[in-house]
């Protein structure tokens, strides 16, 4: 009596879910998943597209530096005082000392933060010893 039960449970499980499948085809449209997994697979590309260029961006130590100075100055604004930052820049041009791109976009990117935060003289400053840096002779 127990498996005559459970065979009969089973039948019953078996067909409310098979009644499931048809409710579910009733609804399927085939356009419309065509239309979504397409739409899924241009985004996919787009992903893929994007991620190949910034590898090759990030592949020059300039353009990592780059990313790597925006990031800290946004964080320290984020904590409220981009001057914050300004140390740590120090350190990047500690680091690169042979490297003028990076020197010059650091010491920019320090006489912008001077400026924004009202430090008028420090910015011309910073940006006079850029001018020097890069003279001729």
């Amino acid at each position: 009596m127990k498996k005559c039960n459970l065979i009969i449970c089973s039948l019953c499980a078996l067909i409310l879910t098979l009644g499931s499948f048809n409710a579910l085809a009733d609804d399927y449209n085939e356009e419309e998943e065509i239309e979504t997994f397409g739409a899924f697979i241009e985004l996919m590309d787009n992903y893929l597209t994007v991620s190949d260029k910034w590898v090759n961006l990030v592949s020059t130590k300039e353009a990592t530096v780059f990313f790597v100075v925006e990031r800290i100055v946004e964080i320290h604004e984020e904590e409220g005082d981009s001057r914050k930052a300004i140390p740590d820049l120090r350190k990047i041009l500690t680091s690169y000392q042979d490297n003028s791109t990076v020197k010059n976009f650091v010491h920019f990117k320090i006489a912008e933060i001077y400026k924004e935060s009202g430090q008028s003289a420090k910015a011309i400053n910073e940006l006079y010893t850029l001018l020097e840096m890069n003279r001729d002779g």
